[in-house]
């Protein structure tokens, strides 16, 4: 299994030679054991540092056995890896996340439809735009990809409203999912 490395450049003046900046590499190793981990210093020529720190937050989610897709969970096979959203998925009364640009709100729900009676043209839709009077489903959830890239989690939702400007296409919308564990739930931010 490979490993992710930061590496920081253009430090302060290297006291050894004065013709050369301090930088410093970090290199991540997943141990799920550990937990969170400390760096270890690994090698110091008193101008470039390394650091070796083995964290349980760098390994991938190993896969769950007989899980079925749902809305909410989704298994990759190429890199044994299982998602699971359903922590995602709203309760209450107001059951999508809704992000406002300006005078159009934008509503989402990644777990399920959005059922919302009164915009009955947005029943089976998943992500859909309010604007004025005017409202546009950008996708719906039946008809969706998920994908995965090694770092980021991509759910495509299609077959939405027709485009505006371009009637033989159709709306779609993208969520991008960005790994953060120190953020919990977090909320959705709108990306046009």
């Amino acid at each position: 299994m490979g490993h992710i490395a930061a590496v920081y450049t253009n430090g302060s003046t290297c006291l050894k030679n004065s013709n050369f900046q301090n930088h410093a590499r970090i290199i991540f190793l997943c141990d799920n054991e550990i937990g969170m981990g400390k760096p270890v210093l690994m090698e110091d020529d008193e101008c470039y540092f390394i650091f070796e720190w083995r964290t349980s937050f760098v390994c991938p989610v190993k896969l769950i056995s007989h899980t079925k897709f749902t809305f909410s969970n989704n298994t990759d096979n190429r890199r044994n890896v299982y998602f699971n959203l359903f922590s995602l998925q709203k309760t209450g009364t107001k059951l999508y996340y809704e992000m406002t640009d300006g005078n159009s709100s934008y509503f989402l729900n990644v777990c399920a439809t959005l059922e919302i009676s009164h915009l009955a043209n947005c029943k089976d839709s998943t992500v859909f735009k309010v604007e004025g009077n005017n409202v546009h489903n950008y996708g719906v959830a039946v008809s969706r990809k998920i994908t995965f890239d090694g770092q980021r989690l991509k759910l495509t939702f299609y077959d939405g409203d027709p485009c505006p400007s371009h009637s033989e296409t159709n709306l779609t919308s993208e969520v991008l999912f960005v790994c953060n564990p120190f953020v919990g739930r977090g909320e959705p931010v709108l990306h046009k």
